[in-house]
């Protein structure tokens, strides 16, 4: 299994909240996404890719649960992409603690599946980033990429 993680920055204008997007691939299938509005306000990317990544760790670990109902094991992490490697830091090094202090206590979460190696974080460039398509208008080459890479087929 391998997730793909994302937020726009302030994306609403009305609420300045950000949007937090996830897919989730098994065997190269899609397997599980989702679009949803962060339930708090985001200063900086880094809180909005680092709210966004701990969403989807939870996602994550419900999978893996449902995936080992059927037998199946999944002894190694599961690899999650974020294309913030400031997020990415925050889940793995306590020296950024002190930067980290505005971030509510539960969304840490992810902090703790890092540790127990549940999840793998790591980069991928935003240019990748599939995930983009639950977060923000794309063109339309981007668009039709993802789409693809997603293995969603358009009605004519």
């Amino acid at each position: 299994m391998v997730g793909y993680t994302n937020a726009d920055w302030g994306g609403c204008p009305n609420t300045f909240r950000c949007t937090s997007g996830a897919c989730f691939f098994m065997d190269n299938s899609l397997i599980s996404w989702y679009s949803k509005k962060q339930h708090c306000i985001a200063v900086s990317t880094t809180k909005a890719k680092y709210v966004a990544a701990s969403m989807a760790s939870r996602e994550l670990v419900w999978l893996r649960r449902l995936i080992q109902s059927f037998q199946q094991d999944l002894t190694s992490p599961t690899l999650l992409y974020c294309d913030n490697q400031s997020a990415i830091s925050l889940t793995k090094d306590d020296v950024f603690q002190s930067k980290s202090k505005h971030i509510e206590i539960h969304y840490h979460y992810i902090k703790l599946e890092v540790k127990k190696k549940t999840l793998l974080l790591q980069y991928c460039p935003t240019d990748n980033m599939i995930a983009d398509i639950f977060t923000m208008a794309l063109s339309t080459p981007k668009h039709e990429d993802f789409t693809t890479q997603l293995q969603i087929l358009r009605s004519l």
